[in-house]
């Protein structure tokens, strides 16, 4: 659907992403209805990108990953 991707100077080009926030349709969308959920992604020291947080329509939850600090969620 759409995304902001965070470009840095690598001392090549401004090309290598290191972070990138995506909005990703995941059902069939309807009338009114596109069904999405926001992935959080960062690069390792590698420069692979990897999804580290989702929200999705139950709302957040990690990706292989664990969070370090306390994570206060309100509704």
């Amino acid at each position: 659907m759409g995304g902001i991707a965070f470009n840095g100077d690598d001392g090549v080009d401004i090309q290598t992403i290191g972070a990138r926030i995506l909005a990703q349709v995941v059902d069939t969308p309807s009338a009114n209805t596109i069904p999405t959920n926001f992935l959080f992604q960062t690069a390792n020291s590698g420069g692979n990108l990897a999804t580290r947080l989702t929200v999705d329509e139950n709302g957040i939850s990690t990706d292989g990953g664990q969070f370090t600090d306390e994570v206060v969620v309100t509704r």
